[in-house]
Parts: structure tokens; sequence; C-alpha cells
């Protein structure tokens, strides 16, 4: 298949309130467990062959850190999955790949690569961390 080259997306209103209040570190990685926190759930889809409800989300303080923390469930060919829960995720994105890409040039070898598009998209972000979580687990 060939690939779609397009121009790189827009900054996306969470990334430019973290550019905005010049957050960066601790205080950047809650605000995005937070916002991710806000999800209205539940949320059921299919990864990767696994059919996954997704039936809680917050953000929980662990560790003297905020962060996101994701209850779900999980079936395969109809038999539930055994999942390690609560999942908790430190510092979790807020971007995923839109299919398309941007070629860049590496500045010291002039190399060329193809790199991939990224939008901000929360609830399609979260599903894609939490399957790959729970394949990871089966």
């Amino acid at each position: 298949m060939d690939k779609i080259y397009a121009e790189k997306p827009p900054v996306g209103v969470i990334e430019q309130n973290i550019k905005d209040e010049k957050m960066d570190g601790l205080i950047k990685a809650e605000y995005k467990a937070k916002k991710l926190g806000e999800i209205s759930t539940p949320i059921e889809y299919t990864y990767e062959g696994i059919d996954i409800t997704i039936y809680k989300i917050n953000s929980v303080a662990k560790n003297s850190k905020k962060v996101l923390k994701v209850m779900a469930s999980a079936e395969k060919d109809g038999k539930e999955l055994e999942l390690d829960l609560p999942l908790f995720f430190y510092n979790p994105p807020i971007k995923v790949g839109n299919g398309t890409f941007i070629k860049k040039t590496d500045e010291l070898t002039k190399k060329e690569t193809d790199v991939e598009n990224t939008v901000e998209d929360l609830p399609e972000t979260l599903k894609e961390i939490v399957g790959q979580c729970i394949k990871a687990q089966e």
C-alpha cells in the first residue's frame, strides 16, 4: 500500500494549552492524564481481534503523582481475558497517527525519512494505549 503524504496537522487544543501555559514535566503529564480521565464511558471497541470495554477512567494520585487509571474488560473468541487491572498510565499520550506522512530530513546525515503525522484525538488515543496493554497481556 502506498503511503499518503500530507502537511503536518495543526496543533490540538490540549497541546496548545500546554504550550500557552508553558507546562513541562510533571505538570504536563498530570494535565494530560486529567484530560483523558474526562472521557465518557463505557467505550466498546475491537482492537486486533480483541473486544474491549473500557468501563471506568479517571485521574488519580499514585506515588504522589496524578496518573490515568483505567478499568476495562476484554474478550477474544467469546472468552473473557484475565487482565491485570487497573491499568495505570504515567504521562499518557494525547495524539494518535492519522495514516498520513511527512518527509523529514536529518540535518546531520541529510537522510530523508517518512514520519507519520499525528493528531490530537483523546478517545482514539485512549483506545490505542488500552488496546496495546491488553494485547500485551493476552
